[in-house]
């Protein structure tokens, strides 16, 4: 679905701030971020937070070789993390 709203939507954003799990149903995260590196108007905008139960160090390592991605998150998230990110991306 987000694939499909930045596809769609004719808006601009100054910010956007992703959380992204790796293992979902239809399509991993890394197929998510696979679509979203070819949106060139979104790579000065977009920030991707992975939130995953992975503790699998090659899917941290491979989420680290996109750009995209910001940071890494280990479910359950705790508010502290949540409060974390907007401090960094919005503080």
């Amino acid at each position: 679905e987000s694939l499909e709203f930045f596809s769609s939507s004719g808006e601009t954003y100054d910010k956007i701030v992703m959380l992204l799990d790796l293992n979902m149903p239809v399509l991993t995260g890394f197929d998510v971020l696979n679509a979203l590196m070819n949106k060139k108007e979104l790579k000065s905008v977009l920030s991707v937070y992975i939130v995953t139960s992975s503790v699998n160090k090659a899917d941290r390592d491979l989420a680290h070789k996109y750009d995209l991605v910001k940071g890494f998150l280990v479910k359950p998230l705790k508010p502290k993390s949540l409060q974390e990110v907007l401090g960094d991306e919005f503080g």
